[in-house]
């Protein structure tokens, strides 16, 4: 098992203590258990998602410091966020689409929009919760935003339903960034998204504005790298594994070119079984990734190049006992056939399809990718993947 792998995922039993008892051990300050954004498939295991606790930011320097953002200058998005212990997250991200730099400090405002229309309480402004946040002993500091670098915020939510009263569910998130008067209206991805929406079961929690978009105190991104072209990337199967009543699905590109480019737009994920039947899904790119230049795949079981990036995307589908009742069946065998992939067609905005074979062995990948019940599936994350 990889060490990543090994220190990222830990949620559930420590040491054969009860998660509610650990808790109370350590605080809510320590926790961080997480399916993380950006997915490692290391050895056996797999890790999806970044990891959701995040260091102090960095503070703002300078004369710059003064000038906060204005709305004006900020676009609004998300990508997909973590999950783990009847607990989910968004990572809401902000860019600086102008020509100036200027700096934000302290949380947006966020409301949970139902697909009804009905609105959440606004979300609760917390330093820190269970997938993350400031680290310990962090304070609120200033972020100095150049022209295209982003900052993010982490919402949380709870699914863990209290009595017999249905929980509620977000879809989308209307943002607001501080000192503004309008809304920003965000659709929610990855994992939330896949269930459909953040979930409401408990108040929604919102964390402070950090510089990391990965879950490490990491620079804000910015690039000026050329779109990736034909030719230079490569993918691979890294693996599957169970996920609260899901399978996830992992595949890593790779940009082969001598130099860094640049993934934008959407991607479709088409799995196809080699008898005519396929299933398809797709997700955008956002914010845009920068793959790192000359890189090659890593070996089963092993981790990045040290100082790479390369990219991960995760599927997600229910497992066969809750496809079935999702399609109104009872009991445990799928009323349909089932599908197998046998191969996966991956395509980035402009570009040929990428084509992955060996979904049905256990080479490269650890483990051969499942059966599927139904239709149902989802890009969950679109995310880089850096090792340190």
């Amino acid at each position: 098992m990889g060490q990543w792998a090994s220190a990222a995922f830990r949620y559930g039993l420590h040491d054969g203590v009860h998660d509610s008892d650990y808790r109370k051990q350590q605080g809510d300050g320590s926790m961080r258990r997480v399916l993380v954004v950006a997915v490692l498939f290391t050895g056996a295991l797999i890790v999806a998602g970044p990891a959701a606790s995040v260091g102090a930011a960095p503070a703002a320097k300078g004369p710059e410091a003064l000038r906060m953002c204005s709305p004006s200058q900020l676009s609004v998005s998300a990508r997909a966020g973590g999950a783990g212990l009847g607990h989910e997250s968004e990572v809401v991200l902000f860019k600086n689409r102008s020509t100036s730099t200027c700096s934000l400090i302290g949380y947006p405002a966020v409301v949970g929009v139902t697909a009804h229309g009905k609105k959440s309480a606004r979300a609760k402004s917390t330093l820190t919760g269970y997938l993350g946040g400031l680290g310990a002993g962090a304070r609120l500091t200033g972020i100095v935003l150049a022209p295209g670098q982003y900052v993010a915020a982490l919402v949380e939510g709870g699914s863990n339903q209290v009595g017999t009263t249905a929980c509620a569910y977000y879809p989308s998130l209307l943002v607001t960034v501080p000192g503004a008067r309008s809304q920003s209206k965000v659709k929610v991805v990855g994992y939330g998204g896949a269930k459909g929406g953040l979930p409401g079961c408990a108040r929604l929690e919102v964390h402070p504005f950090v510089s990391s978009l990965t879950g490490s105190t990491v620079p804000a991104i910015t690039s000026s790298a050329g779109a990736c072209t034909n030719g230079v990337l490569t993918a691979q199967y890294r693996g599957s594994q169970g996920a609260a009543g899901n399978v996830a699905s992992g595949f890593w590109v790779v940009n082969t070119g001598p130099t860094p480019c640049e993934l934008s737009g959407t991607v479709s994920v088409e799995l196809l079984n080699g008898h005519g039947a396929s299933r398809t899904a797709s997700n955008g790119v956002n914010p845009p990734i920068l793959l790192s230049a000359n890189g090659t795949m890593p070996a089963p079981g092993s981790n990045p190049a040290k100082g790479s990036t390369l990219a991960s995307i995760v599927l997600f589908w229910p497992t066969i006992a809750n496809a079935v009742q999702s399609l109104g069946e009872s009991g445990v065998t799928c009323p349909q056939p089932l599908f197998q992939a046998t191969s996966a067609h991956i395509t980035f905005s402009g570009l040929q399809p990428l084509i992955v074979t060996g979904l049905t062995t256990s080479e490269p990948a650890p483990t051969a990718i499942p059966s599927m019940c139904g239709s149902d599936m989802s890009v969950t994350a679109v995310s880089p993947l850096t090792a340190p």
